[in-house]
């Protein structure tokens, strides 16, 4: 499911628990010292592997696999009322799963993710406008980093925090091998893939901040 932090609580959205589940909206905060879960509304599609931030009592869920199908489509959603609304999807491709996600400077920043490849450009929404503009690839000295599957964090009104990513190379490798090969070679490669130790996935380790003053990234060791 997508999780948006917010001053009270956490919503959280979709997942996978059972096919009934996978469309909720919960709110999670903590009342007399318990946990609460309280399901507030639902979503008309099923949602794994989005992302979504809120701004001003909704809540915009991007991307992921809605219905079961991954897609460039981003909705608001008034927790209010409980409408919903389809607005401009995101650009770059016409499926993207496991990006990450800001508000910052009162824009809407999405980065990476994939599906048939994995991504590692970026994008910033203008709420008012309904539009998406070009915003700074995820490189550092001039190679493209994957964040797909990893986590941000917003640190201020300029700066986001990323920590994580699937590398690259090894997921497309993945993805064109196990979409291609038959037989005994599939075999062998999902049993050599599936069963590789986690470091020779090759995560990310660099902890990276994105400025959307100056639109550039850095790393921060």
């Amino acid at each position: 499911g997508a999780s948006v932090t917010v001053k009270d609580g956490v919503y959280y959205i979709g997942g996978g628990a059972t096919a009934e589940a996978d469309n909720d909206i919960l709110f999670l905060n903590i009342k007399n010292g318990k946990l609460s879960a309280e399901k507030i509304g639902d979503l008309p599609f099923t949602l794994q592997n989005g992302t979504a931030v809120e701004k001003d009592g909704k809540l915009y869920i991007i991307s992921g696999k809605q219905n079961g199908k991954a897609t460039n489509k981003m909705y608001e959603y008034n927790i209010a009322t409980g409408e919903i609304k389809e607005l401009a999807p995101v650009p770059g491709g016409a499926t993207r799963t496991q990006a990450v996600s800001q508000i910052l400077n009162g824009k809407l920043y999405v980065f990476s993710g994939g599906d048939v490849t994995a991504y590692t450009d970026g994008y910033k929404y203008d709420f008012a406008a309904d539009k998406w503009t070009s915003a700074a690839s995820v490189e550092l000295d001039g190679k493209g980093i994957s964040l797909l599957g990893a986590s941000s964090v917003k640190l201020n009104e300029k700066e986001m925090m990323v920590i994580g990513g699937f590398n690259k190379e090894v997921y497309d490798n993945a993805v064109s091998n196990l979409g291609s090969l038959k037989g005994e070679e599939l075999v062998k490669f999902k049993a050599g893939y599936f069963g590789a130790d986690p470091a020779e996935f090759n995560w990310n380790r660099e902890i990276l901040i994105y400025n959307s003053d100056s639109d550039s990234w850095k790393s921060i060791g």
